[in-house]
Order: C-alpha cells, then structure tokens, then sequence
C-alpha cells in the first residue's frame, strides 16, 4: 500500500476525480467488498470499474485486479458476472497488471469447480485477460478441455475464449487447429457448434500452411454441407481469413463469384457481395479488371434485386475510390477509344439513371470516380449532366434522410475539385434551387455550396448578391440551420475586405428571428472572419440575455475585442491614427479582465487570454514605432547630425534620436514573435487553421522587425541589394505548401502589400505604411480560441513526493536519488480521429540549488547550477514510466523540477506540460549528528545554570 503514497499531478483542468487520492477510493473499495451483503459488493465493483477509467496508474490498477481475483475466487456467481463486467469494460488496464501470475493463480483455482456456471464465467474471464495470459499453458489446456465439456454454456464460454486467444497467440492457434478440424469434421459433433467452431478459423492467419489448411477445410465442408447457414458461415470465415493472411485474395474472389453467379439463393449472393466489399476495403490493390466485369455484369442483369444491385454498386464504388480504379474499363476485348463501350461504362449508365434514388446515386458517384481518374472530357460531361439530374430529382422526391442526398454532394464536391472550371456550374445550380427546396432538406445544400467554394474562392465576392437575396427569401427564413449556413457563407464572401453595409443590415435584420444560441455562433463566425464591427454589436446585444455571470464576462471580453478590432482603421493623419491604436489596446486591457473573470475551473481560458495579451502588446509596439516616427518630425535632430553621417560614411546617423526607439522596438518585436512561437508550442490540440493563424501572427512580428532593422542599419543605396530577396521568403514559404485559410488571407495579403512597400525603401514614411497597413488589418480570432476538437491532458504521479508543499524530500549528499515518474495519457476528441498522435514523451528533469549546508570536512564542491536531465519514452496503452537519477553533492536545499513534452509523428515538440516542482534536501549525517550534539551540550549548559541559580537563591 505504500506505492498507493503518490501525488496526482493533472493537466490545466483538473477534475475533482483526479484529485482524489488513490488511498482513500482503494481503501473505500476494500471495505465495501468486506461487507456482508452482496449488494455491497456488487455495487463497489462497479463503482472501482468507473475509477479504473481515471486512475490508470499500474500500482492502483494491479491492487485493484488482485482484489478481484480474491473476490472471484471465494464470491458467489453474481459477483463473478459483475467482475466478468468490469473486466471487460477495462480490457485496456490489463498490460498494466504486474503481478500476472498471482492473478491468474487466483481465478484459476475456479476452472476445478463442479459448478459448470462457476466454470463458464471463469473461462469468459480467462478470455477477456487473453492478452496478459496468451502463452499461458495451463489456461490452453483448459480451454481446449471446455470444448468437450457436455454443459452447453461451458462449451459456448470455451469456444469464445478459444477465438480470442487464437487472436492473440500464434502458438495456441497452432495447437488447437488441429482439435478444431478434428471437432468440425467430425460426425457426431452438433450442427450448431459446428457452425460456431467455424468461426474460429478466421484467425488462423499466422502463416501460409496454417492458411492453406483452413481452407481445405472449408471448401471440404462447402462440398459436404450445402446448406445456407454452412454457406454463410464459410464463405464469410474465408473472406475474413483472406483479408487478414492477403494470400488468398484472388482464390477468395473467384469463390465468391462463383456463388454470387451459380446460386440462386438470395441471402448468399448478398453474403458475397458483402464479402467482396470488405475485400475491396482491406486489398483493392488485388483486384483483377475481370473480377471488376464480373460485378459489373451482375449490376446489369435484369434479375437482380434493388437490394443486391446497391451491394454491388457500393463494391465498385469502393474500388472506385482506391487504387484500384485504374483497373477499370481496361479489358483487352475493347480498345481504350471506345471506352464508352465496356462493361463498366454499362454499368454507369444502367445505374446512373435508375428509378431507384439510391442506385442513381450510387452509379452516379462510379462515375464521378471515373472521370476523376480518366481526366477525359466526354466523362467529365455526362457525370456533371448525371449529377444535375440526380439533384432535381432528389430535392423533388424522396425522404430528407436519404443516403442519397447526402452522397450527392460529396460527389459534386469531388468534381469540382478535379475540375475547378465546373465550380460555378454547379454554384449557379445550387443557389438557383436553394429557394425552392424544402425545408428539411437545405442543410446539405448549404454544406455542399461552403466546400464547393472553399476549393475556389476567387468565386466567393460574386456568390454575395445572390446569397442576399436568398437570404431575405421567406422560405429560407423558417429553418435557422439554413440561416446559419447562409450567412456563414455570406460572410465568408466578404473576408476578403470590409463588411459592406447593405450585408451588415441583411445580417442584422436576419438575427432578429433567430435564437440566442444561433445569434452566438454568426457572432463568433464574425470574429474569425474578420468582420468585428457585426460582432460587437452581436455580442452587446447578447450581454444581457446570458444566465451565468462567467457567460457574462466571456460575452463582453468578446464584445471588447472587437471594440478594439474596429477601431483600427486607417486615417489620414498620423496622430489621428495613433490615437486609434491607443483607444484599441485599451479595450484590449478591457477584454483580458473580462476573460480573467470569465475564469472557472472548468474553462481556465489560458490560450484566450495569452493570444489577446500578445495582440495588445503587438498594438503597443506598434504604437512606439508610430510615435517614433512623430518625433522624428516633431524634434528632428541636431544639424551636427549630417556631419557626422559624412564623417562616418552610414546616412542612417541623420535621423538622430529615432534610430535608438526604432532599434528597441524591433527587439520587443522580436521578443512577441518568441512568445507567439512559445504559444503556439503549447496548443498541441489546435486545429490545422488555428496553427496557421499563430504562425503568421508570429511572421508579421519578424517582418516588421526585420523591416526596422533594415532601415535603421544599412545604407540606403546598398539597403534594397541586401535585403529584398528574402524578405518575404518566409512569408511565401510558410504554410509550407498548404492551402492557406479563407481567415488569413487578409494577412497574407497585408504582408504582400508591406513587401511591394519595403522594396522602395522610404526610411520612416515606409515605416509609417508598413505599420498602418498591418495595424488596418483584423485579426481573425482562431477557432481554438473557442472550441478544441481535441483535449489531451496528461497526468503524472511522481515518487518520491513530499505530502504537502511545505515538506521536503531529504537525501544524503553523498547518495543518489532515484525518482520515479510515471504518466497517463487521455485524449478526448470531437473529431472522427485526433488531430495528432503522440510519438514520444520527453521528460525533462532539472534541479537547482537554492541554499548551500555544511559540510563536516569543509571542502568545497564545483557543482553546476543547473542540472538537466531528459529521457525519451514511448508510450503504451497511453501509459509511460521513466527514471531519472540525482545527485546533490552539495549540502542544502535543491529545488527539482519535472516538466513533459510531447512529441508527434513528425517529431515536433509541443510543451503540453503538466510541470511539477518540489524540494529536495540533502544532508550530511556527521554535521546533523554534530549539530544534535551541540544541541544536548547546551541544552545541559542551560539546565546546569539554571539548577545552580536555584541553588544560590
């Protein structure tokens, strides 16, 4: 229990499970398993199976199975089922069991019950525990004993556990293929476990005689056993075995043909075709072009169901969409002209244009994929008119939920991206049939008109007086979902430059019928595109409409940092405009205490507040390079100035004063580019845009400073040679080929337009410009500023650990200290996967010394002031574990340090934290026994004087 004395070191937002000790829930956990009711008991195994979700470190999971264990060993067969339960829903925390044998000794003593319940439910748990107990011996006995038990649910318990540590170890799964064969081919066993035992073999995949064997077995059993649950069965324990061995994939194929073609059951050519999807899925790469015409043929025929006709057009499109999709229309008989001509083309047209919405859709997105892969005209074509016809049809009849009207766009999308010239086509289509689509069926309209012009945004500034008068349609008013798109399309149109005021007004009188919820989100689309003027007057307006005083203080800093975005506008005069940006970072200093008092436990706002601490200290550089250059006009500089730019042959010394403020606010400029960079190394869970949006707020900051640098070192004529080929080779270099985003492209062109500016080389008028049009351009607010896709948080319990922060850890100087460092990794995401995945965990351990002891001996130590320390581990089950050794050779206090940093697949580094700091103190044991000497010989002294004194009175 002593390994149980750790601290819990969590992320940012830490939760009031993580902060509970592991002490108290195990100790809680142990007496409730001790009561004498079973209801008790039951319900403590439950309550532990949630904790095990968050307290997942080894020591606390391993007490937690071997008190398990006990209870399964002496319980009843209720509390078996519920530690069966839990096992299962735990099946990750089993690799951090340690002692793997006493827990296995434990439960195993079960399997010799004559209870066959009893026996049932531990063969179930052996197998849920398959991949801590796969080599075990004993426990392959047993199970292959459980086949030949004559209890019905001790045979179904072993054929399970059977299946799964056949999946998980190859020496069993060698071992048992034989009893297997014996069992299946074997007259007296019942049909009915037959038929499981079969399912068995799909795992047999470890080499090629183990593969070749299974399926002489099969096709025996085919031969023998004609009937329908034997076919399904077989053909599906193949198909399976196939795509995980991919040695058998052409055999599997020809099988599968053969009874997609021969047998007239419908069940079984519906078995086939799912089978060869899932082949299509695991190997396209195998598929012959007559396999192809095979399927293809099968669409054709007249006898074939709708039902059988979908399976079979989703296997075509799923090679479609792969690497197989050169395979198509390549058969020898037809020349490549005559295309139009083959199978395949057959297909496409039979199906396109189908009375069933769903094979029209089908055929339709094959055809798609075939224009996109032939890059021909004439398919280019007929898959723009199939698609046409296909969305008339679909918005006319046919349910809002059909897969149809979701496919439908995704194929039209896929075209337009192969082919941008089809684009405005298809806009065109859309916003024509926007209006009079219904209600329950504009969503996917609307989403498929914001992807079709992500991909060509030149089209967006021409889409602006159509969506108006979309917009102000009263069909499109009724449903908010379709206002929401709209507009959110509408203001994607005009990111480009400022909000016209016939758009503001059509937004504004929009809002009014909408919901306060759905008002929020046009706010926050605002402020991500730039258009701050609509979101301030969005969020003063939702100020007073929220019910919680954080909700509160989170709406206003919203509504002050557009206050401050909107002020920045370019004027004519200089001052005018530094009063802006000053009037501007005020409001900034208004926003961030509004964020800091929005702060809770649950929504710290770390990044919001940091990303608008860096804008308001950007707009303050900004505002001292302006007044720089007011009081190079104001106080020009001494008339000595222009001999000493002779003298030293640099003109840069005529302008005096102004040269040393311009030099410091380059390097504060380059101090904000270090914390940009700093911020963004802490947003590992940031989307890609987001990134984006840190990286050129940190450019903007290196350009300007650079351009300062540049005008106040190098002469004026040797200045353009020096400095323009690179100055903007990271500004056109720095997504790295990406696609910027529609939110950045006023900055991209911002730092176009300073370059062009630069190149003339004006001295301080150049400057002026440089920092207006930077200062002129919004800042989009990125979207990790208002929600995550991802949350990775990691917690660490580091041993040793003082109990509280007052204590210390105490060492001799003269040894070593071992500290433990153990971590558990949790990531929760909105998304279908993370957005990235965590390679590596560097752990960094330094220490430094904060006071200097005393030694018995007196000699001095050369010690370096900082110790560091770094080690690399990967990390498994989302659990690492490494070890750092210190030495403190110097009496005295030393303060130790543990910070982690995560790396990803690339190998970047992201400072994710958590960071955790405690005291060590090291000690030489003469000096304190000395010391406690010296303590005793005066504390005799004191008491000597003090009985004298009494004696003299």
């Amino acid at each position: 229990m002593a390994n149980f004395a750790k601290l819990i070191v969590s992320g940012e937002t830490d939760s009031g499970d993580q902060e509970r000790d592991m002490n108290t829930k195990f100790f809680q956990f142990d007496k409730a398993l001790r009561s004498n009711k079973i209801g008790d008991q039951c319900e403590a195994i439950v309550e532990i199976q949630k904790e095990l979700g968050t307290i997942q470190f080894p020591a606390f999971i391993n007490s937690a199975f071997l008190k398990f264990a006990d209870v399964f060993r002496f319980g009843s067969n209720l509390q078996r089922l519920c530690i069966l339960r839990a096992t299962d829903h735990t099946k990750k925390q089993l690799s951090k069991v340690t002692n793997v044998e006493e827990f296995l000794r434990k439960i195993f003593s079960v399997t010799h019950s004559n209870d066959p319940i009893a026996r049932a439910i531990t063969i179930r748990l052996l197998g849920h525990s398959a991949q801590i107990l796969s080599e075990r011996k004993n426990v392959h006995h047993c199970l292959l004993n459980g086949l030949e038990s004559h209890d019905s649910v001790e045979v179904e318990a072993a054929v399970w556990a059977t299946a799964a540590f056949c999946a998980q170890s190859r020496s069993f799964a060698t071992s048992a293929l034989d009893r297997l064969s014996l069992m299946v081919e074997d007259l007296s066993t019942p049909i009915d476990l037959k038929l499981k035992l079969l399912t068995i073999l799909r795992h047999m995949h470890y080499n090629a005689r183990m593969t070749l064997k299974v399926r002489e077995i099969c096709t025996n059993l085919l031969e023998n056993y004609p009937t329908r649950s034997f076919v399904l069965v077989i053909l599906r324990t193949l198909s399976q075995l196939a795509a995980m061995a991919l040695t058998d994939i052409p055999e599997q194929l020809a099988l599968l043909e053969q009874y997609l073609i021969d047998d007239p059951r419908r069940a079984v050519k519906l078995l086939c075709l799912t089978n060869m999807a899932l082949l299509a899925k695991t190997a396209p790469h195998m598929w012959e072009s007559k396999d192809i015409q095979v399927v293809c043929t099968f669409v054709k025929e007249k006898g074939s169901s709708e039902k059988l006709q979908i399976a079979a057009l989703k296997v075509l499109d799923s090679l479609a969409s792969s690497v197989a999709v050169g395979k198509f229309s390549a058969d020898e008989g037809i020349p490549r002209q005559n295309i139009n001509g083959s199978v395949e083309m057959q297909c496409c047209s039979h199906a396109a244009y189908h009375t069933n919405n769903e094979i029209a859709s089908l055929g339709t997105s094959l055809l798609v994929h075939l224009a996109v892969c032939q890059k021909r005209v004439d398919l280019q074509e007929q898959a723009c008119i199939s698609l046409e016809t296909l969305l008339a049809v679909l918005l006319a009849e046919g349910p809002s939920t059909s897969p149809a009207l979701r496919r439908c766009p995704l194929s039209i999308i896929n075209l337009c991206a192969s082919y941008p010239s089809m684009a405005d086509r298809f806009i065109d289509i859309i916003c024509t049939l926007l209006p009079s689509t219904p209600l329950e069926k504009t969503q996917p309209l609307c989403e498929c008109l914001l992807a079709v012009c992500s991909h060509q945004r030149e089209l967006l500034p021409g889409l602006v007086p159509d969506l108006l008068v979309i917009l102000q349609d009263s069909a499109c008013q009724q449903k908010s979902s379709t206002m929401l798109s709209l507009m959110t399309l509408l203001l994607q149109a005009c990111a480009s430059e400022e909000l016209d005021r016939d758009v503001h007004s059509a937004v504004t009188q929009s809002l009014v019928r909408m919901n306060s919820w759905d008002v929020y989100r046009i706010g926050r689309q605002a402020t991500r595109y730039g258009h701050h003027a609509l979101g301030a007057d969005i969020f003063a307006e939702l100020a007073g409409k929220v019910s919680s005083e954080h909700l509160y203080c989170w709406i206003n800093a919203l509504r002050w940092c557009c206050e401050a975005e909107s002020c920045l506008k370019s004027t004519s005069t200089l001052p005018e405009f530094v009063s802006c940006i000053s009037k501007a970072s005020n409001h900034y200093q208004q926003s961030i205490a509004a964020l800091k008092a929005a702060t809770i436990p649950s929504h710290s706002h770390t990044f919001q507040i940091k990303f608008l601490q860096l804008r308001s200290k950007v707009l303050q550089v900004f505002l001292q390079v302006l007044r720089a250059c007011c009081s190079f006009k104001t106080s020009p500089p001494p008339a000595i100035a222009t001999s000493l730019a002779v003298t030293t042959g640099n003109n840069v010394h005529k302008c005096g004063h102004v040269v040393v403020q311009l030099k410091r606010c380059a390097k504060s400029l380059l101090d904000m580019k270090a914390e940009y960079s700093q911020l963004y190394a802490t947003a590992f869970d940031a989307d890609d845009s987001s990134l984006i949006n840190m990286r050129l707020q940190e450019q903007t900051c290196q350009l300007m400073a650079r351009i300062l640098d540049v005008l106040t070192e190098f002469p004026q004529k040797t200045g353009a040679k020096k400095y323009s080929p690179d100055l903007l080779q990271e500004s056109s270099d720095l997504f790295g080929g990406e696609v910027v985003p529609t939110e950045c492209q006023r900055w991209a062109s911002a730092c176009d337009q300073v370059y062009s500016m630069v190149q003339q080389l004006q001295q301080v008028q150049c400057i002026e410009r440089c920092a207006a049009v930077l200062c002129c351009t919004p800042l989009c607010l990125p979207r990790f500023f208002y929600q995550r896709l991802c949350n990775t948080e990691i917690r660490l319990a580091v041993s040793p650990f003082p109990v509280s922060a007052f204590d210390t850890v105490s060492v001799h100087y003269d040894t070593h200290l071992t500290i433990t460092i153990e971590g558990i990794i949790s990531q929760t995401t909105l998304a279908k996967k993370s957005l990235r995945d965590i390679k590596q965990v560097k752990v960094i351990v330094y220490s430094t010394q904060q006071s200097r002891g005393q030694l018995l001996d007196n000699k001095k130590y050369s010690e370096p002031s900082i110790v560091r320390l770094e080690q690399l581990a990967e990390p498994k089950n989302d659990y690492f574990c490494c070890k750092a050794l210190l030495q403190f050779p110097m009496p005295g206090l030393h303060q130790v340090t543990i910070d982690t940093v995560v790396l990803d697949q690339t190998d970047q580094e992201w400072s994710t934290g958590p960071k955790k700091t405690f005291l060590v103190k090291s000690f030489d044991e003469a000096v304190h026994r000395q010391q406690q000497l010296y303590a005793a010989q005066r504390q005799h002294q004191r008491a000597a004087q003090h009985q004298q004194q009494q004696q003299q009175l």
